[in-house]
């Protein structure tokens, strides 16, 4: 007889429940109306089970999918769209600290960059006090197309979050925070 320790649903149709006494998971799905039944040791790994696989797969839709308020619209890019956030919020920043801020490698901080300056949407200037490196800022264009893409890029956020209450999103952001410090933590302890 099965005991059920916990259950997830999930869109997908996805039912799992554990049976803790034998070591088992069982996974039940829903295909077509019928439901399998799928026997897993705890230890194999169920990617929908797998907290940084679901965390990247909502990520990506996430992003994918506000892509299309800018995207469809300004012609702007997922990478794009990030360094003119961060420079909108920040003013001026070096690609070093854009990187750093947006999680994005060197190269895509540079080809984003690149493409925004060619669209004159941010300027380049020496650093006064260093002068290997550029400080980087929206241009009069930048600013126009970030004031017009902010209240854009919050209605979409509100729109989403409806799937939530209040309290779920105040606890989403939370839970956020402290899988980010604890992360810190493991990069400090690797260090």
């Amino acid at each position: 007889m099965l005991k059920y320790s916990h259950m997830r649903i999930y869109s997908l149709n996805i039912l799992s429940f554990e049976n803790n006494a034998k070591g088992f998971r069982y996974l039940v799905t829903m295909i077509e109306g019928e439901q399998i039944l799928t026997k897993k040791k705890k230890t194999d790994l169920l990617l929908r089970h797998f907290l940084p696989y679901r965390l990247v797969l909502v990520a990506r839709k996430v992003s994918e999918s506000l892509s299309e308020v800018y995207d469809d619209e300004f012609g702007i890019t997922v990478a794009e769209w990030r360094v003119l956030a961060h420079l909108g919020e920040h003013k001026t920043l070096n690609a070093k600290a854009i990187g750093d801020m947006a999680a994005m490698d060197k190269s895509m901080v540079s080809r984003a960059i690149m493409l925004l300056e060619n669209k004159e949407i941010l300027s380049k200037e020496k650093n006064q006090a260093d002068s290997r490196a550029l400080v980087l800022r929206l241009t009069r264009k930048g600013r126009y197309l970030y004031q017009k893409l902010t209240p854009m890029a919050l209605q979409w956020e509100s729109k989403l979050l409806q799937a939530l209450t209040l309290e779920e999103t105040r606890m989403l952001f939370t839970c956020l925070s402290k899988l980010e410090s604890r992360l810190l933590d493991f990069k400090l302890n690797t260090d």
